[in-house]
């Protein structure tokens, strides 16, 4: 229980310092990523069926009809259908003839509210040195109608480049000395709410619409010295744009030059819409890249005011109730840890808490407008998840490297295939006197015993590069070559042999053994194909190594004392040493189950005297280590 106390603290903390890594990431910043998110797997925003896009297209500005008297014969009939706000998004800075300045003039005097475009202008210094930006002017024909404020100008400045799936819009531009020129978006929204320019309220992290409060972000821009206030736009499907139409889910686009002789229908379904009117030419002049597309910029316009007349805009939690939620949902996750849950169940568990939170968040957002920020917690929670599942596989593998080899162990947690046919060398141990032994001691300490013969013996059997893949009580089932490849994995087991009996002399030593018949190891050496993997039900299996070589191994094992060797090995084991060991070659031996004889070979330790019949003269040429 300690351990997993121990790896809960640890995933705990792991996750607060990486949610501590982005705290110091601006708000906006901060939500980008979830806004991204909320885009392409929120419901989908509907667009208010009170605005109404009138495009000017390739017909409409044609020179013959793209003048000011067309729009002035357009805003009488936008009149006489009872619209409710018109935005213009068009630059009417200069005046042209007088006739025609004069009819659009009439015609704003008696149309609803409207809002005209308005451009940043960059003017020389006094000193001559650089530009200054000042706010944008109408046509002095029109200028008189500002002052009334039934014609207000609105900015259509370019936006900065999106960020993290995020589109930012420029709410308001301060060009210093009280000079404030709000957005289109936003003068359109004061005026649909009566509420003039000069009575539009800029605070720090807010601009005011009385009663409405609507966040905003600031930035300097020092290229062309403004301080601006930045909306972040969370669009709908467009209408407008190279490969958009108007349908399902978009606003209406009605061709402009409808307008110049509307039918009744037309004039009757305008009335109590805000009318939006723009270029919406084939071309991508006035096009715009948006997260859904790229679109038109009198449709952006529209977009962002539908956003702020339906005060669909985001409320972000306090940083206090951040810090809350990050540290309950990195708690939840590191709470795993103490539960000792298979991996796949904890990569359901793990993943569910954190959907479960990104749904919650989205559905808050969509219908609350209320988001908490969201990387913060989220890569907190998720490098927590990461750390609990990275530390349990490890804590895993180290458990089943117990019982099977290392590599095994992680194969099996990553769900890879472990069963298979291999080339390799299997080394079948038993313990000589084991039932004199164990009548001089009680199973406890014949158990203390065992336990200490298989620690010595395994890690010396490691130390070469085998793997002791089954324990049968005294016996010892040892495989050299698989999973690690080795350049001479029989040459490997015949080190690791001999090495194992002059450990057994010394545990003989150590536990007051005299005689070596009292307690003695004999093993069988042998090579060949077998096959390695867990082998058993679905409920319970043993990871193992079976074929002809390995029950070869074991009747050469039970050889071993009769034929006065510890180490004993059959022909293709002793011919696959890359390095030949000093062996006494025994032909002729017949092993219990197979009907030919055998020819083994003795493994000689240094610490042994030779024994048994020697070789002929030819086979000593063959190999001189052979007796």
């Amino acid at each position: 229980m300690r351990y997993r106390l121990l790896l809960a603290l640890g995933v705990w903390l792991f996750g607060m310092i990486v949610a501590h890594v982005f705290v110091g990431i601006s708000e906006l910043e901060l939500d980008a990523y979830a806004e991204s998110v909320r885009q392409r797997f929120s419901s989908g925003r509907r667009p208010d069926p009170r605005i109404v896009l009138a495009g000017l297209d390739e017909a409409a500005m044609s020179p013959e009809v793209f003048h000011r008297g067309t729009h002035a014969k357009v805003l009488e009939n936008l009149t006489k259908a009872g619209v409710k706000l018109v935005f213009v998004d068009l630059i009417f800075d200069e005046d042209r003839a007088p006739e025609l300045d004069g009819a659009l003039k009439n015609a704003l005097e008696k149309a609803p509210p409207t809002v005209l475009a308005g451009t940043t202008r960059f003017l020389d210094y006094d000193d001559g040195e650089g530009l200054r930006p000042r706010p944008p002017i109408l046509a002095p024909a029109l200028e008189s109608l500002l002052e009334q404020n039934h014609i207000v100008l609105g900015s259509i400045e370019r936006p900065p480049p999106s960020r993290g799936g995020r589109w930012p819009y420029f709410l308001s531009l301060d060009y210093g000395d009280g000079e404030i020129l709000p957005s289109a978006a936003l003068a359109m929204l004061g005026l649909y709410q009566s509420v003039a320019p000069k009575d539009l309220v800029y605070r720090t992290g807010m601009v005011l619409v009385p009663p409405l409060k609507i966040p905003v972000d600031f930035q300097s821009d020092q290229l062309d010295g403004l301080a601006k206030t930045v909306f972040e736009v969370k669009f709908h499907r467009p209408a407008t744009g190279v490969g958009h139409e108007p349908g399902e889910g978009t606003y209406p686009v009605i061709p402009y030059l409808d307008l110049l002789e509307p039918s009744p229908e037309l004039l009757s379904g305008l009335r109590d819409k805000v009318v939006i009117i723009g270029e919406n030419t084939a071309s991508e002049n006035d096009a715009f890249s948006t997260p859904l597309g790229v679109m038109k910029g009198f449709e952006i316009h529209a977009q962002c005011f539908d956003r702020l007349l339906n005060s669909d805009f985001y409320t972000a939690v306090s940083p206090a109730t951040n810090d809350l939620i990050t540290l309950t949902l990195i708690t939840l996750v590191a709470s795993l840890a103490l539960v000792t849950w298979p991996i796949p169940l904890l990569l359901t568990g793990g993943s569910a808490l954190i959907f479960g939170y990104l749904s919650l968040n989205l559905w808050m957002f969509d219908e609350k407008h209320v988001v908490a920020a969201l990387p913060g917690p989220i890569l907190g929670a998720c490098a927590a998840f990461v750390g609990l599942v990275m530390v349990r596989v490890i804590l895993a593998s180290r458990f089943l490297a117990r019982f099977i080899p290392i590599e095994a162990a992680r194969g099996i947690l990553m769900a890879r295939k472990t069963a298979e046919a291999v080339e390799a060398v299997v080394i079948v141990t038993d313990i000589r006197g084991y039932t004199t032994l164990s009548e001089t001691r009680t199973p406890v300490e014949m158990l203390h015993l065992l336990n200490e013969y298989h620690s010595v013996t395994v890690d010396i059997y490691h130390k070469y590069g085998g793997n002791v893949l089954t324990f049968q009580g005294d016996a010892q089932l040892v495989v050299f070559g698989y999973p690690k490849r080795l350049k001479d994995a029989a040459g490997a087991s015949v080190e690791a042999s001999v090495e194992v009996m002059k450990a057994i002399d010394e545990l003989r030593v150590k536990w007051g053994i005299q005689e070596r018949k009292n307690f003695d190891v004999g093993a069988g050496i042998c090579a060949g194909l077998v096959y390695v993997g867990d082998i058993g039900s679905a409920d319970q299996a043993n990871y193992t190594v079976i074929g002809e070589v390995v029950r070869t191994s074991h009747k050469v094992q039970s050889m071993s004392d009769a034929l006065e060797g510890n180490v004993l090995m059959d022909e293709p084991a002793y011919h696959a040493c890359r390095t030949k060991p000093l062996v006494t070659k025994i032909p002729g031996v017949m092993l219990d189950g197979f009907p030919e004889p055998k020819v083994l070979y003795r493994v000689e330790s240094p610490t042994r005297s030779l024994a048994g019949p020697a070789s002929t003269e030819d086979e000593k040429k063959d190999d001189s280590n052979v007796t």
